[in-house]
């Protein structure tokens, strides 16, 4: 019943109407998204930062996503400031890929961090890069897929290319949720280019098991698919307030139909 209704309804007693109004106070309070926990807004606005820096400085979005996936594995492990965890995270995933100089990376991390400090939490966690090596990395694996799809259905590189580039972006999506590095790499890379393959071609006929794996089951990838897409939708409003989120999510909204 709405207020309206309610408001001109005749014979209605004070107690009645402060009920419906505690009635609405209730509605009102449980229509409004809730806000982040202070843990995951902070976690987004480093993930941010990091795509922000890699732009900047023209590196690839592999490098960013090692860096989260890093910092995701060592955060619990290192009792100091997150901020300084993911900046050194950034650095040891950068020091073989660097297209800038150690002088701008250094610039780029250094705020109120002394370089010893970053040295220091840098050398701790290089022993925990065996993470990168036992996870993989979902843009790696999307590219795979991308050039094994090509090559098994003598597709276009054109059409290859844009099911990779918008399939790289959803897995960027992703990685703003929390639960993130907890996922299954390979799935997460297989459902986010089987969801553009059927997007760009309906009619296409594919082998799953011979493009992903013989795990990735076409009802295992469906199940990925929209528990991603109920994940990002029950959030987005707040998500889109970081600004990499928001333009990232512009680019494939139309596809992804979470409103």
């Amino acid at each position: 019943m709405s207020s309206e209704i309610v408001k001109d309804t005749p014979h209605q007693s004070s107690e009645d109407k402060k009920a419906i109004r505690d009635i609405q106070d209730i509605v009102d309070v449980c229509i409004q998204p809730k806000p982040l926990p202070e843990d995951v807004k902070a976690r987004c606005d480093l993930v941010n930062w990091i795509y922000a820096i890699t732009e900047r400085y023209r590196l690839d979005k592999i490098v960013a996503l090692d860096a989260i996936i890093l910092f995701d594995n060592v955060l619990n492990k290192l009792t100091i400031s997150r901020d300084l965890i993911m900046m050194c995270s950034f650095i040891v995933v950068s020091e073989n890929k660097l297209t800038i100089t150690p002088i701008q990376l250094f610039q780029i991390c250094h705020t109120r961090f002394t370089s010893n400090e970053i040295k220091s939490v840098c050398n701790s966690i290089k022993k925990y890069n065996s993470y990168l090596h036992q996870s993989g990395n979902p843009i790696d694996f999307c590219i795979s897929y991308c050039s094994s799809f090509v090559q098994y259905n003598n597709s276009s590189v054109f059409v290859g290319d844009c099911i990779k580039r918008n399939a790289e972006l959803m897995i960027i999506l992703i990685s703003f949720l929390p639960r993130f590095s907890m996922f299954d790499f390979k799935l997460l890379a297989s459902s986010c280019v089987y969801f553009f393959l059927k997007e760009f071609i309906p009619i296409v006929q594919i082998n799953l098991c011979l493009l992903f794996g013989e795990s990735f089951t076409e009802q295992r990838v469906q199940s990925s698919i929209t528990s991603y897409k109920m994940d990002l939708k029950e959030n987005l409003n707040l998500f889109r307030r970081f600004q990499y989120f928001d333009r990232t999510y512009r680019e494939i909204q139309t596809y992804l139909k979470l409103i």
